[in-house]
């Protein structure tokens, strides 16, 4: 495995950990939240969508990924990192901005537009997600993507 792919695995690895952080509660007391997978930000739920990258780490022998196909997958690994970041950052907002509001006792009327906003993001991200995919095509042959396939459909 090259440098790049360990990279990539590396850093898709850490992107798809849970992250645990302290926060402060309005009564001043500390608590720890764990936050959601970027998984558990998607429109549509990742077993149905799967995060295919890892069929392809996992199974590099079978692939044979080349030179220039790596290359065309780094790239395209950087043009959606920084979006789907953005957008589950905005969602993760989103959300805890909902759950203060519900505790504190407003209604889902008078929340239509971060509601609204949240459906938005998440379907935003669920979007850049399909536009992946079908960049990968592109850069496989159809050879490869047939494997990528039978992968993602078991």
């Amino acid at each position: 495995m090259n440098l790049n792919s360990k990279l990539v695995v590396l850093i898709l690895s850490s992107f798809l950990s849970l992250t645990a952080r302290a926060e402060v509660r309005p009564d001043g007391e500390a608590c720890a939240r764990i936050e959601p997978t970027p998984a558990q930000y998607s429109l549509i739920h990742p077993f149905h969508l799967p995060h295919v990258l890892g069929f392809i780490k996992d199974n590099g022998d079978d692939f044979r990924i080349e030179g220039g196909q790596q290359q065309a997958i780094d790239q395209l690994i950087t043009d959606v990192r920084g979006p789907t970041k953005s957008r589950q950052a905005e969602a993760g907002r989103l959300e805890r901005e909902i759950a203060v509001a519900a505790f504190d006792g407003v209604d889902s009327r008078a929340l239509a537009e971060p509601l609204g906003r949240l459906q938005q993001v998440k379907r935003e991200i669920a979007e850049i997600h399909v536009d992946f995919v079908n960049r990968l095509r592109g850069i496989l042959t159809p050879e490869q993507y047939a494997l990528l396939r039978e992968l993602a459909d078991r």
